[in-house]
């Protein structure tokens, strides 16, 4: 970009500051209530800068134009965007980075899960769920992130202690599938046919070591009806940085062409119950996040389940087998959880980002489950994420 372009797009970037800014000094001045009189100048000055944050004129508009900005200067690294560093890897998606994390830990812990499971009778499974970055080279020049080095060194240690564990991320390679169109440009989740595809193999992995009868074609993408929402989906980096620096995505409603009948029931963390019954359009999907385009209002993602529960139950009534299963989940199961359920006549899921009620360990003593599944992305390589044995609040 020449010294002339760079002027023109910076003096017409400072004159939408300007009229944003204006719009807004103007509105706290018109509102009706005054700003309550103060001898305190530093809670007069604090109670000037809530009002302009609150009255911010057209909020939205503002991280699209500051997006597009930043894009046409050919941005990479947006620093602090909506208190997270925002990353454009070199295939235009967007991610954040991850910090070294402490693996002894996560494995000691899954080791004495594992040893719990085992004295329950109870089978036992690790999955490692894929990051949205596949090698480091797709990062901006100058960064770094250490998510895939962590998973990597979790499932070598978990199969040289004889830990049932299994890699999606392998198994993408194997397949031969390109990593960045198994995931949105603006989130950092993977879409709705990643997550029915790695179900189906987490299917293969019970059929075939713990003795689950199941009909593989029940995850054959070909048995189900796909719609397509274009241009419908802003993920979290989006609602970030704007529409308009990586674009938006497109979303995919995924249904069975076959019968399904399913009784839901989930508790989000404020303790709020859901329930809902019926076909797997019905049951396992939000329609509230699907039925309307808002990309900064509804998290189009969390319109399959219904987003992060602390804790929820999946009946499915045309089940293949009798197996309960406990699943210690991440956001990703938002999308998967849905199609595994195909699997089992029951799935229990359990976040523990927002359950408190009870360690996870003392949850298994007290289950009747069949399986305790484990299948975490790198980003929930966290204390929390991992203290099946003490409640971390």
């Amino acid at each position: 970009m020449n010294a002339r372009n760079s002027k023109l797009i910076a003096a017409a970037f400072l004159l939408i500051i300007v009229v944003f800014g204006l719009g807004t000094v103007i509105k706290c001045v018109q509102q009706k209530e005054p700003l309550p009189e103060s001898s305190n100048v530093r809670q007069m000055i604090e109670e000037a800068e809530n009002c302009i944050q609150e009255n911010f004129k057209s909020r939205n508009n503002w991280i699209n134009v500051n997006g597009l900005f930043q894009r046409m200067l050919g941005t990479t690294v947006i620093r602090d965007a909506g208190g997270t560093t925002v990353y454009k890897l070199k295939n235009g998606q967007t991610i954040y980075g991850q910090e070294k994390r402490d693996v002894d830990y996560l494995v000691k812990n899954l080791r004495q899960l594992y040893s719990l499971a085992q004295k329950r009778d109870m089978d036992f499974l690790y999955v490692q769920l894929p990051f949205k970055i596949e090698n480091d080279d797709m990062m901006p020049l100058g960064t770094e992130e250490f998510a895939n080095d962590d998973a990597n060194e979790i499932v070598r240690r978990l199969r040289q202690q004889g830990i049932p564990s299994m890699d999606i991320r392998k198994s993408i390679r194997k397949a031969g599938l390109k990593h960045d169109t198994l995931f949105f440009n603006t989130d950092q989740h993977w879409k709705p046919h990643a997550a029915l595809w790695a179900a189906g193999l987490i299917a293969k992995k019970l059929k075939e070591d713990c003795g689950y009868s199941i009909n593989e074609a029940l995850f054959d993408i070909k048995n189900y009806k796909i719609e397509t929402k274009e241009n419908w989906f802003l993920g979290s980096f989006g609602k970030r940085t704007g529409m308009w620096y990586a674009g938006v995505d497109d979303f995919d409603i995924i249904t069975p062409k076959f019968d399904t009948s399913y009784k839901f029931t989930a508790r989000s963390k404020n303790g709020d119950r859901t329930k809902r019954k019926g076909p797997f359009r019905k049951a396992l999907l939000k329609h509230a996040f699907l039925d309307k385009k808002d990309y900064f209002g509804i998290n189009t993602y969390a319109g399959y389940t219904g987003g992060d529960y602390a804790l929820n139950t999946v009946i499915n009534h045309k089940a293949p087998n009798d197996k309960k299963i406990l699943l210690v989940r991440d956001s990703f199961s938002c999308a998967m959880m849905p199609f595994l359920t195909m699997g089992a006549k029951e799935i229990t899921a359990i976040d523990l980002r927002h359950y408190k009620e009870k360690s996870l360990a003392d949850y298994i003593r007290q289950g009747d489950f069949g399986t305790v599944i484990v299948a975490y992305n790198p980003s929930a390589f966290t204390e929390v994420q991992f203290g099946f044995f003490e409640v971390i609040k």
